[in-house]
């Protein structure tokens, strides 16, 4: 995904290890995309809900019982992983859903 792979590579000074008030603050459409769609997923401490990019590294399926750290392309206080490997969020299986060929918004950016 364009929005990841050009964000700026991860910053100690501007990317907080940890914040438990970080919400979902940006949104991009996308057409024809494999997604996640979660409900109170954890990142950094940080709750997050919404749909995000899956990587192309995700196996599936997923699993239904427990929780698993799923890969998804999604910038941390605008930035990407140094590595360019996605933010794995943190998914409870139950709760989570996953679309192939989605067509809509996505979650790109988790900030204050």
């Amino acid at each position: 995904m364009d929005f990841y792979l050009k964000a700026p590579a991860w910053n100690h000074a501007k990317c907080p290890k940890l914040s438990s008030t970080a919400i979902e603050k940006s949104f991009k459409t996308v057409k024809a995309e494999r997604v996640i769609k979660v409900v109170n997923a954890m990142y950094r401490n940080a709750e997050v809900n919404g749909t995000f990019v899956l990587a192309p590294s995700v196996k599936l399926p997923l699993g239904k019982i427990g929780k698993k750290r799923v890969e998804v392309y999604c910038c941390w206080f605008g930035h990407k992983l140094p590595s360019e490997r996605g933010i794995k969020l943190l998914v409870q299986l139950a709760s989570a859903q996953v679309k192939q060929d989605y067509v809509g918004d996505v979650v790109t950016n988790i900030a204050k």
